[in-house]
């Protein structure tokens, strides 16, 4: 991972610290957004980070344009933002409170890839790749060591960048 440009939302604290933390330890540069200003104050001074809600698309775009002419492109995103929502029944659930958790887990997590895509294409990353034998090989190894001890039920695909053969999608 040395030398990969890895960007991460919610990485103030607690998944996404630990997940900074660990591609860190790996050799990879890191860059964290998050809306906790205390706690992206409290990273270390080598990470890049930034005050950012994830489902403002004008902070979005400018975050990426900083990303892409600092980094010159992004190997890795993990779109970890999310909240909770509202807990209520349909019937007693304020629009307000579904709209904020619509726009932070989804449009976020949408603003966010559609954005790295194209940093990783400014960064030379190609998308296009086979799969080898040792990558699902690779896949097997990790869910069976204790690294994935909590990894249960789970559907993973190793396929690489799939494409739709459909050219009407």
């Amino acid at each position: 991972m040395t030398g990969q440009r890895v960007l991460i939302t919610a990485g103030a604290a607690r998944i996404g610290r630990a997940m900074g933390a660990a591609f860190a330890a790996q050799g990879a540069d890191i860059w964290v957004v998050d809306v906790d200003e205390a706690a992206l104050a409290a990273w270390p001074k080598a990470w890049r980070r930034d005050r950012i809600d994830v489902s403002d698309e004008g902070a979005v775009a400018g975050l990426f344009a900083r990303l892409t002419a600092e980094w010159g492109g992004l190997e890795v995103l993990c779109a970890n933002a999310g909240i909770a929502g509202p807990t209520a029944r349909p019937e007693d659930m304020p629009p307000d409170g579904f709209r904020d958790c619509v726009a932070v887990n989804l449009e976020g997590a949408f603003l966010f890839a559609r954005d790295a895509l194209y940093a990783a294409y400014a960064g030379g990353t190609s998308m296009r790749s086979f799969v080898e034998a040792e990558d699902v090989a690779n896949m097997a190894v990790f869910l069976a060591s204790p690294a994935a001890r909590f990894v249960t039920g789970q559907i993973i695909a190793v396929d690489g960048h799939t494409e739709n053969p459909d050219p009407k999608l």
